[in-house]
């Protein structure tokens, strides 16, 4: 399940609360893994926008790194 299809998923709800369990995990685990604990009860309580926002910096970020791997990697040949 790519980060994409959660993404979309989310869009796609129309501001209801994220119903499938393993979209939950899922996305419960990818925000976890960036920014630590987050009580399972009160990851089911944020708005979807919220949820959305955050998937959205997480996706961001990983291009920007990856981009930047791309370019020191480039660099490295030239060299």
């Amino acid at each position: 399940m790519s980060l994409k299809s959660i993404k979309d998923r989310v869009t796609s709800n129309k501001g209801k609360q994220i119903e499938s369990p393993k979209d939950l995990i899922y996305i419960h685990h990818i925000l976890m893994k960036e920014y630590g604990w987050i009580p399972f009860e009160e990851f089911k309580n944020l708005p979807n926008a919220t949820v959305l926002n955050l998937l959205n910096c997480i996706t961001e970020d990983k291009e920007r790194e990856e981009n930047e791997y791309e370019k020191m990697k480039i660099k490295g040949r030239k060299s």
